[in-house]
């Protein structure tokens, strides 16, 4: 699907869907440049992506980047045009608007996943190698490896947690470095040009 094909989904409609097997960080940034915030990503029975799901956003800051973007579209077809200006092109601390959209994706899939199934088949594992371990404590050469990988499980649960507030914070810290990028033209830019 093309860039034209993508912006003109996002037209004021209550909700809008894609398929997956398109660029999903590049179609999360459109969206989210045009007023919509990820609702939801529609897996397989196998847990893989298939379909995203967006809603429009009708915070007063979602209708002003919304209509900055449709304006900078329809004006020069660009409309990336306020949250990657071209003069932060060459930079390399600027956040390209397709990593800013991969990283919204992310920050909703730990905020409505987050670890739980991780965690949970960590600790199924961990009770299972327990179990072994108590089954075979007269082998030791079996049971000493069992008790070490189902207190290793039982540690990484805990650590799990954590990992995802780290992950959560680093994303929210580049979305922020992102939003502060964002140039508004002024017409005092065309007279000094």
């Amino acid at each position: 699907m093309q860039e034209h094909e993508i912006v003109a989904r996002f037209d004021g409609s209550p909700r809008v869907e894609f398929p997956v097997r398109l660029n999903q960080g590049f179609v999360v940034s459109i969206a989210h440049e045009f007023g919509y915030a990820v609702d939801e990503v529609k897996t397989t029975s196998q847990h893989v992506a298939y379909r995203l799901v967006f809603r429009r956003d009708d915070s007063e800051t979602a209708r002003q980047r919304a209509a900055w973007a449709q304006y900078m579209y329809r004006t020069t077809g660009a409309w990336w045009a306020v949250c990657w200006p071209p003069h932060l092109h060459d930079k390399p601390e600027t956040v390209h608007p397709t990593k800013a959209g991969e990283v919204r994706l992310a920050l909703h899939r730990l905020e409505y996943d987050g670890q739980v199934r991780l965690v949970v088949v960590m600790l199924i594992v961990a009770a299972f190698t327990l179990i072994m371990t108590w089954l075979n404590r007269d082998t030791l050469g079996l049971a000493v490896p069992l008790g070490a990988l189902s207190v290793s499980l039982m540690a990484g649960t805990l650590l799990t947690g954590r990992l995802s507030r780290w992950t959560q914070a680093r994303h929210q810290a580049l979305l922020a470095r992102f939003e502060a990028q964002r140039y508004y033209p002024s017409p005092d830019d065309a007279r000094g040009a």
